[in-house]
């Protein structure tokens, strides 16, 4: 998409084509590896080209030895960790799993990484570097040293531990960033992320300054347009039915209101009755009022309430978020997958494909698939504009 959209922009002042070929994805979860291939069916769609599969590669701790593998779990110190890992030889060969074969890891102008976000998040301990996900960035910081990468990007909460990365990732300069979905024009679904770029010292130079690039670029977007948690709400009756049917998938039995209270667990509707009584209580009038209002049903309400009453956004999709329901008050039903996977700016329907340029929406019908995949995508605007800050801002250094 972001290569299509700098080669179709009408501004023509610098006049250049872009051409990105991803050569390599590294994915532990082998849910992901079906989902990672249809990705890249739709983006030769959306070129209309016909560029091979990139190599896929299990877990980015298999760069290191045998011994450094067993690091991930156990009980060594991060300093011990960060010694053993950083000092350790790079394993070149890697089994690729969509060739079959033990191919050297490529070299790459630019990366995109999405670290793990575990151990720094509010909704984790905040264990930070001393978590078990340190082995991860340690491993991250090794293969990008190792391969000399100009530029990467790489995504995270905002409370992302910046010194590990620093200590982890000698020979680049930083330039952090701090995104909401507002900046690109979601502003009624709440994914607040940090996106670092990485540059490196020897070979890559800062020509623009990406905050204020950033800036320019929220302050034009907010302008032009602001969702609303309701603007979500595209499934069609059918799609409902078929995504109750995972819940209830014999007993199911829908009138023309799609009211799926019923189908709620003993649970889930104490928690509903919670979040309407707090909203009565503060509002004055009954939650059903609010087309606005969603309320998580996967957290316990008397703890927090996690609904969009106040910040008039969709909360944000946590790991709990594929079984925890996502519940509007207005509509008596919870969020279907899909339209989850909109809230994170994917161009799951004709309307939102066309207002971003896109040919073709990402066919995302298959209820169990669209959840998959919104419980691990990062933000589509976001992550793009990103990308593109990283490209535009930075050039290779000048002898």
């Amino acid at each position: 998409m972001l290569e299509r959209t700098v080669n179709n922009s009408p501004d023509k002042r610098s006049p250049f084509q872009m051409h990105i070929d991803t050569v390599a994805l590294w994915e532990r979860n082998p849910k992901c590896a079906q989902i990672l291939a249809d990705n890249h069916l739709w983006c030769n769609s959306v070129l209309e080209a016909d560029r091979p599969k990139p190599h896929l590669f299990k877990d980015i701790m298999s760069l290191n030895g045998p011994q450094e593998v067993l690091l991930a779990g156990s009980s060594a110190s991060y300093v011990q960790k960060e010694r053993r890992i950083l000092g350790s030889c790079f394993v070149e060969r890697q089994h690729c799993e969509w060739c079959g074969g033990h191919v050297s890891v490529p070299y790459a102008d630019f990366g995109c990484s999405g670290l793990p976000c575990t151990d720094m998040s509010r909704a984790g301990l905040q264990a930070k570097r001393d978590g078990s996900t340190n082995t991860v960035y340690m491993t991250h910081g090794k293969f990008v040293e190792s391969k000399k990468i100009p530029l990467f990007v790489i995504e995270c909460t905002p409370e992302l531990d910046m010194g590990m990365v620093e200590e982890t990732h000698s020979g680049y300069d930083f330039y952090q960033l701090f995104f909401s979905n507002d900046q690109t024009g979601h502003a009624g679904a709440a994914r607040d992320r940090t996106y670092v770029i990485a540059s490196r010292q020897d070979t890559t130079s800062c020509q623009q300054d990406p905050e204020a690039v950033l800036h320019r670029i929220g302050r034009k977007m907010r302008g032009k347009v602001r969702t609303q948690p309701q603007d979500y709400l595209l499934a069609d009756n059918l799609e409902i039915f078929l995504e109750a049917m995972q819940v209830e998938p014999v007993s199911v039995v829908l009138g023309d209101s799609m009211d799926l209270r019923p189908l709620l667990n003993p649970r889930e509707r104490r928690a509903l009755e919670q979040y309407e009584a707090a909203y009565l209580a503060r509002f004055k009038v009954p939650a059903a009022t609010d087309r606005n209002l969603v309320c998580f049903l996967g957290d316990n309400p008397s703890y927090t309430l996690n609904w969009s009453a106040i910040s008039r956004r969709v909360p944000t999709l946590r790991l709990n978020s594929r079984s925890g329901k996502l519940w509007f008050p207005s509509r008596n039903r919870w969020m279907v997958a899909r339209e989850r996977l909109a809230t994170l700016g994917w161009p799951v329907s004709a309307d939102m494909a066309d207002a971003m340029g896109c040919p073709a929406p990402v066919p995302m019908r298959d209820c169990l698939r669209a959840s998959e995949l919104a419980g691990n995508a990062m933000h589509f605007p976001s992550v793009a504009v990103a990308q593109l800050l990283a490209l535009s801002c930075f050039a290779p250094l000048r002898p």
